[in-house]
């Protein structure tokens, strides 16, 4: 009995439960089936809505390739051509004219021309555009992989919606431009510089921080005030340096890696200024208006009401929305397409909710809150130049609103997996729809008063029945007829008589008392011998 007990005592005890498995996410990586899927789906509809459905690829201004001949003839001016009716936006410097932007763009278009091609100012913006849309949608699947493994799948693709659609993206794509395609090009490397940064957090190399410097350093050699994100970048790197406590040479090397690129493109570009200019510090604008500055801080208070501010207005006219600003213009010179980015884009106020991620009890891995600081701060700075900047438009909203939309993100991943997601997909399809109608929008009527667009102003006429039945105004038939006169111009310049006869008909019938209308008339008629 007392063996027996003995055996008893020496029973192995009970085995402990194994631990419980992580909670599983609430959606799946994206395979890359989706994600081609969503690129493939992207591109289609930036092919069609960038032409309007007329799917007309010709140029728009065709600045960059004028450059670009510039480049292949060994000088960095302009060469006048007997087409070129008007010159806009170019510097007058001792007889000739000069681009005031960098040069990275024209190098983009010269390549294609080494092998015979054209790369046309519509198709540039539209491809930098898509691009740009997709490196935004890598940081957001970088960041939910990473990080936010509960945030379900339709959340992450509607920020990419909202990112090609509802923000000024589809402005800067849609009408190419010069400027537009300036911006839209080095933010689309100013993105690249992000996602290489992100990279560089979360897996140290000297590699990962050039990745980043390079980036900027093409995104400042297009437009320099991009350079002020370098802040965030140096910073950054230098806050995850003292965090990982790397040793002395280790921190000099990355410190090393992600700044002597930006200097490289800081440099660059006072090369180029000396060489047109005489000066590394002049970008030719006192050349443009004489005694003017740029920049003020007294334009502040001012540029701050056009941006966060001004109501979006709507009129029973055409085109029955509009974006003017908050009047009167005192200390800048004009309000472009503006209004609150907040109305325009609501989401960005997600952004607000980001800050959790820098609570003291519960604090976010050091990697995204460095990231998230460096984004954010530098993105206010980029925010407050053009606060001091002499002009107000949606487009110039395309150097910060990405990085806020992308802490908006973050916003919504602190919200963790107790959020029920499900009940908010109405409330998130609502407000997406409504800012991509807006921006959709504003993009089409950029014709109006923004530079005459072929494609927008043939969809506008093909329209036209349409909108005379929904939306009767005087103001909409005069601009029926604006748009055909214009139109009919084109089709003068091309050679094509009978078009334009045909269309300056219809805008006489229009506008019968305009004398602009009739003349062409007359011209059109006596060249067809009526």
């Amino acid at each position: 009995m007392k063996g027996r007990r003995e055996h008893k005592k020496r029973r192995d005890p009970p085995r402990a439960a194994p631990p419980a498995p992580p909670a599983a996410p609430l959606s799946g990586e994206f395979t890359t089936r989706e994600k081609l899927l969503c690129a493939a789906v992207l591109l289609l509809l930036y092919t069609v809505l960038a032409t309007w459905g007329q799917f007309d690829f010709s140029e728009f201004m065709g600045y960059y390739n004028l450059l670009a001949d510039g480049f292949l003839d060994g000088h960095l001016y302009i060469r006048a051509r007997p087409d070129q009716g008007t010159v806009y936006d170019m510097v007058p410097y001792q007889g000739r004219y000069y681009l005031q932007w960098g040069p990275w763009p024209g190098i983009l278009h010269m390549a294609p021309k080494l092998a015979g091609w054209i790369l046309t100012d519509r198709v540039a913006c539209l491809l930098a555009g898509w691009l740009t849309s997709l490196v935004f949608f890598g940081i957001i699947l970088r960041l939910r992989r990473s990080y936010f493994p509960d945030v379900p799948k339709w959340v992450a693709a509607s920020f990419l919606a909202a990112f090609a659609l509802a923000t000024p993206t589809p402005v800067v794509t849609f009408h190419a431009t010069i400027y537009h395609e300036s911006i839209v090009i080095a933010n689309l490397f100013v993105l690249l510089a992000w996602l290489g940064f992100l990279h560089y957090l979360e897996e140290p190399s000297a590699g990962g921080a050039a990745w980043a410097g390079f980036a900027l350093c093409l995104a400042a050699t297009t437009r320099i005030s991009l350079a002020l994100y370098a802040a965030g970048l140096v910073g950054g790197a230098a806050a995850l340096g003292h965090w990982r406590r790397q040793p002395g040479r280790t921190r000099l090397a990355h410190l090393a890696a992600v700044t002597i690129p930006i200097l490289l493109g800081g440099g660059t570009m006072m090369a180029y200024n000396y060489a047109r200019f005489g000066s590394p510090w002049e970008y030719g604008l006192k050349y443009m208006r004489p005694d003017h500055r740029p920049y003020a801080w007294n334009r502040i208070p001012e540029n701050f009401r056009h941006y966060v501010l001004a109501p979006v207005r709507f009129s029973r006219d055409s085109p029955w929305v509009l974006h003017t600003g908050w009047p009167p213009l005192v200390r800048t010179d004009r309000a472009e397409d503006v209004s609150s980015l907040l109305l325009g884009s609501p989401f960005l106020l997600l952004g607000a909710l980001a800050w959790r991620h820098f609570r003291k009890d519960q604090p976010a891995p050091a990697p995204l809150r460095i990231f998230l600081a460096a984004l954010c701060g530098s993105g206010l700075l980029v925010f407050l130049s053009l606060l001091c900047f002499d002009a107000a438009s949606r487009r110039y909203t395309h150097d910060f609103i990405p990085e806020f939309l992308i802490l908006a993100f973050a916003g919504v991943g602190a919200a963790g997996s107790a959020t029920p997601w499900r009940r908010w997909r109405p409330v998130a399809a609502v407000v997406l729809t409504a800012s991509v109608l807006l921006h959709l929008h504003l993009s089409f009527f950029q014709f109006v008063g923004g530079g005459p667009d072929a494609n927008a102003m043939k969809t506008f006429l093909w329209m036209s029945p349409v909108l005379r039945r929904l939306a009767p105004s005087q103001k909409l038939e005069d601009q029926v007829a604006i748009t055909h006169n214009d139109v009919g111009v084109m089709y003068l310049l091309q050679g094509r008589t009978a078009d334009a006869l045909r269309h300056f008909e219809q805008a006489a019938e229009a506008m019968p008392h305009s004398d602009r209308i009739q003349k062409n008339l007359r011209l059109a008629r006596g060249m067809i011998g009526r």
